[in-house]
């Protein structure tokens, strides 16, 4: 307080005797006063308790420290920390906020009028801060940060060590008995993780709450504890938000020798904020860790010793884990990747941007304990899950430099963030659990759902198997574990995986002779119109010739009974368009009572809509899907009910899929009919289930599909139906025929065919003539159309081929395949010896079970010769010179990316030269393209005569040898010599 320097200034009467009076009434009343607060202090303080003097308030050493900087962690250091402060301003430091960021100093001592930070708080600058939708502080607080300002802004930063700042925020109340975190060690201990504790505890009296066996200290909140491969240690991830995080690892074989101090345990101090998670190195004392501040960091956990940081994510870090060489890491983020990083290098890899929302857990499956083990590590693969709802699992093609990753499934799981993941101990099966409490185990070789466990009503903060891989146990924020055998369920999935009969949508092989008699023809009934109630009955095999006349509409069409045996197989058909009849044919079967039969079922596991624009009842190209990049080729879509197959991946951005069979008309599957789709219409990737296959609960729904079809699934008879009937058990079955448009009449005449189906195909030669040159290759194109289940591969092979020529082979159309490419060339020293026009002769053949069925078509090439140059082309490695000697094979696994280098010699050709677009790697296999070509396709551009050509393999191509080659959009429309691609 200031001193006062003048004298007071008595007044010169203040002693007037006519003021006596009113100075004793004043004395009394102060008297009085006096009295009664004696009394009050007298109650308070009796004899021999006399009054204490009032303490005078310590001064602050350190008010920064103390009062300041907790003020700021809780509502300013979440966006103006060290990785990407708001504005540049970080408020970490008391010299980080003198120096300010974008604005200028935050602080300016003994000024809060003029200091930044207070007038933000206050709203008298914009933006204010903290945003008005975030937590603000109490007027308390803000007055508190004002005289601090004021009175110059004095103190030191808090000391560094995570333990001195908890001590100084730590919370009176006592922490509840919340499981945060935990992992079994053995058939009857776990390790838990509490609020500030971590606790060894008895579980052998699941589901009641454990016993506590053991308590180590631990500093604030732990998110994660992870165990080694073998079990043998502990990493055990946690710390305090906005302070930092730390990470304990564990010797388990010492675990009952720890003291309260927990001496004999490993910790570090590892992040500026708290830690999500933390995994142990396979082969080396390493501990890595990641959380909240988005950087990945490798510890040597016996010395402390930081080795390597890896930064790259834009969001909290909420999983880690080494694959089992201990040479990758990958992390799962916030901010919807998946990133594999190499552990001595810290160079990424590769970057999984499939996710659609944070990606929570992480986790390598070992190749070595699967049921497919590699002899190299070329099949690790990778699995993640996340808000997003999905496990995705992809393969990793190299552990060694950065590549693509294909990804080989994409599966709906939940209907609700999957937040925990866990593997069983060989890899072979998985559990997940989502914030709805659901937990479902699955077969990890094709993500089939084993069992659906029941829900937990708790939300669940661990997951793991036990070390049998019989049981689930889980924990809950409530304090219990949980467990649950899976032991039945496991050995019912194998006996019934064994023992599953395939899917309703092709007839089996045995049922398919390839020689069939001709049926008996026989006419319409005179009985009236055919009825449910009276429908005409026919023994098959049969053809019936009849009309749809207007009586029939009456009974909702015609309707035939015929009898059939469980496991018989017909090909029912209409014949009508094909004779020129107007009938716009629907066939349904269905039981006496009119009710369909059903064929099969279809389990959606993706979802999806049409984007850019719709698609009419005809197009096979591009199918614009949102999600494209979760599809793998020869998956089923189905959309309206309608049933597509995806036939080859959008090209770019300005296309999408193509769908069987790859050109002319789409096909449709499962008997259904091709319609019309509109722009936005939801659409699903669908898997059959088998008839006793319950159906994953994946919030997704499942499609009935009965016997029934509008137009021809396979195109070949136009608007007639078809239909392929597989007997579901003994019985009579009806018929229903209509016409889609409600019209009948006279002219309406059809024929109904009731026959065994007749495996076969038709052979052409979809080039009739070609040019041969010197020193290149031509080529030509086969096709079939395949009939009633044929989908076996078909051999062309070559007759009269005259001296010198050389053809290609073996030369095949790939089984569910309609065309190939074959090519031809002469000698160079025979050219001249040819005549100037030949012909040869193709046939081709099938093997069918026993039986080998040769197409009856044998068409004819017909050849020219032409001794005029033209240009040429060859297929080089790519990093081989100009002038190498072209190269005869090509290495290929599925999802990889390979490389080589097309050479030309240009001759007189000056301007651009195409190859082609999607279709410019010749006779490849089905799922191999030449990728990366833009919109241009293929091309050298004018004035080079060189270009790197990308081959990339779909995860779907099986293992085989085929011979390619590239072609020339010029002159005689030149090809390279073949190159044999070898798909491992």
């Amino acid at each position: 307080m200031p001193t006062r320097t003048t004298p007071i200034n008595w007044p010169t009467n203040a002693l007037n005797p006519t003021r006596i009076p009113q100075a004793i009434s004043l004395g009394l009343l102060l008297a009085l006063l006096a009295l009664v607060l004696s009394d009050e202090s007298y109650a308070q303080n009796p004899p021999g308790n006399p009054v204490p003097p009032k303490a005078l308030p310590t001064p602050d050493p350190n008010p920064y420290a103390d009062r300041i900087q907790p003020i700021l962690a809780k509502y300013c250091v979440a966006c103006h920390s060290h990785d990407a402060p708001e504005s540049n301003l970080k408020l970490l430091s008391l010299a980080s906020m003198i120096t300010g960021g974008d604005s200028g100093p935050a602080l300016i001592p003994g000024k809060p009028s003029e200091s930044l930070i207070l007038r933000r708080i206050l709203g008298l600058d914009e933006p204010k801060m903290p945003p008005e939708d975030s937590a603000q502080p109490t007027p308390e607080e803000i007055e508190t940060i004002e005289r601090w300002i004021e009175q110059g802004a004095h103190g030191t930063d808090p000391a560094n060590s995570l333990a001195d700042r908890w001590k100084r925020i730590a919370p009176n109340s006592k922490p509840n008995s919340a499981i945060t975190a935990a992992a079994p060690l053995n058939p009857t201990q776990s390790l838990v993780g509490k609020f500030a504790q971590i606790e060894l505890v008895e579980r052998s009296d699941i589901p009641s709450n454990p016993t506590r066996i053991l308590s180590i200290p631990f500093l604030g909140k732990i998110s994660q504890i992870r165990l080694d491969r073998d079990a043998k240690r502990a990493a055990i991830a946690g710390g305090i938000p906005g302070l930092g995080g730390i990470v304990h690892v564990l010797e388990l074989d010492q675990i009952a020798n720890l003291n309260k101090d927990h001496s004999s345990g490993k910790r570090i101090e590892a992040h500026s904020d708290v830690l999500y998670c933390a995994t142990l190195h396979p082969k080396q004392p390493w501990v890595a860790t990641a959380g909240y501040d988005r950087t990945i960091r490798l510890w040597d956990y016996n010395s402390g010793k930081l080795l390597r940081s890896f930064e790259g994510h834009n969001g909290a870090v909420y999983d880690l884990d080494f694959d089992p060489s201990g040479d990758v890491l990958a992390s799962a983020s916030a901010d919807e990747t998946i990133k594999v990083w190499r552990t001595d290098s810290g160079l990424r890899l590769d970057t999984l941007g499939q996710g659609e929302a944070e990606q929570l857990r992480v986790r390598f499956l070992d190749p070595t304990t699967t049921n497919n083990p590699t002899e190299n590590n070329q099949s690790v693969c990778l699995i993640a899950t996340g808000a997003d709802r999905r496990i995705r699992q992809w393969r990793l093609p190299s552990l060694d430099q950065p590549s693509v990753s294909p990804m080989l499934h994409s599966v709906f799981a939940h209907e609700a963030t999957i937040h925990q993941l866990a593997l069983s101990q060989n890899h072979l099966y998985a559990c997940t659990a989502a914030h709805d409490g659901t937990i479902k185990v699955w077969n990890t070789q094709d993500w089939q759902l084993i069992e659906d466990l029941p829900p937990s009503k708790e939300l669940l903060t661990s997951l793991a198997w036990t070390h049998d891989s019989t049981a689930i146990e889980w924990t809950t924020l409530e304090g219990s574990i949980q467990q649950h055998s899976i032991a039945d369920a496991i050995r019912s999935f194998q006996e019934k995986n064994r023992s599953m009969a395939p899917a309703t949508s092709a007839p089996p092989q045995s049922t398919l002779s390839p020689i069939q008699p001709d049926p008996p023809s026989i006419q319409e009934s005179d009985a009236g119109p055919r009825s449910i109630q009276n429908p005409q009955l026919v023994v098959p095999p049969v053809r019936v010739q009849a009309t749809l006349e207007p009586q029939d509409l009456a009974h909702g069409g015609d309707w035939y009974a015929f009898d059939s045996k469980k496991g018989q197989v017909w090909s029912i058909g209409i014949f009508a368009a094909q004779d020129k009849s107007p009938l716009d044919s629907y066939l349904e079967i269905t039981d006496p009572q009119a009710i369909p039969i059903l064929r099969t079922r279809l389990q959606a596991v993706r979802e999806s809509y049409y984007t850019f624009r719709g698609k009419d009842s005809l197009s096979i190209d591009d199918f614009r899907l949102h999600r494209w990049e979760d599809m793998q080729l020869n998956e089923w879509l189905y959309s309206g009910g309608e049933v597509v197959r995806l036939w080859l991946y959008p090209r770019g951005p300005d296309s999408g899929f193509k769908v069987y069979p790859g050109f002319g008309n789409r096909f449709t599957y499962f008997g259904t009919s091709p319609i019309a789709h509109a722009l936005n219409e939801p659409a699903w990737i669908v898997r059959e289930l088998a008839p006793d296959q319950p159906p994953v609960s994946n919030g997704l729904p499942v499609f009935p599909i009965f016997y029934s079809n509008d137009d021809d699934p396979m195109r070949k008879s136009g608007k007639d139906s078809s239909i392929e009937f597989l007997t579901p058990y003994d019985g009579r079955f009806l018929i229903r025929l209509r016409d889609t448009r409600g019209q009948s009449g006279p002219e309406y005449r059809y024929r109904l065919s009731i026959v065994p189906p007749n495996p076969r195909f038709d052979f052409k030669l979809e080039t009739n003539e070609l040019t041969l040159r010197p020193d290149v290759g031509s080529e030509f194109i086969v096709s079939i159309d395949r009939f009633d289940g044929l989908d076996e591969d078909v051999q062309i092979e070559f007759e009269d081929l005259p001296e010198g020529i050389r053809v290609i082979q073996p030369l095949k159309i790939e089984k569910g395949q309609l065309k190939a490419i074959g090519q031809i060339r002469a000698l160079s020293n025979k050219l001249s010896e040819l005549p100037k026009e030949f012909e040869i002769t193709l046939k081709a053949k099938c093997q069918l079970g026993i039986h080998e069925r040769i197409a009856e078509q044998k068409p004819k090439l017909k050849i020219k010769v032409n001794p005029k140059p033209t240009m040429t082309l060859k297929i080089v490695g790519k990093d081989d010179p100009d002038d190498a000697p072209p190269i005869e094979k090509l290495l290929i696994r599925p999802g990889q990316t390979v490389s080589a280098k097309l050479v030309i010699q240009r001759g007189e050709l000056a301007g651009d030269i195409a190859f082609g677009g999607d279709d410019s790697g010749r006779n490849l296999p089905h799922g191999c393209f030449v990728d990366n070509i833009g919109l241009n396709g293929l091309l050298i551009p004018a004035g080079e005569s060189t270009r790197e050509v990308f081959i990339t393999a779909a995860p779907i191509v099986e293992p085989q040898r085929r011979v390619f080659h590239l072609r020339g959009n010029v002159d005689g429309n030149p090809t390279s010599l073949p190159v044999e691609l070898i798909v491992e």
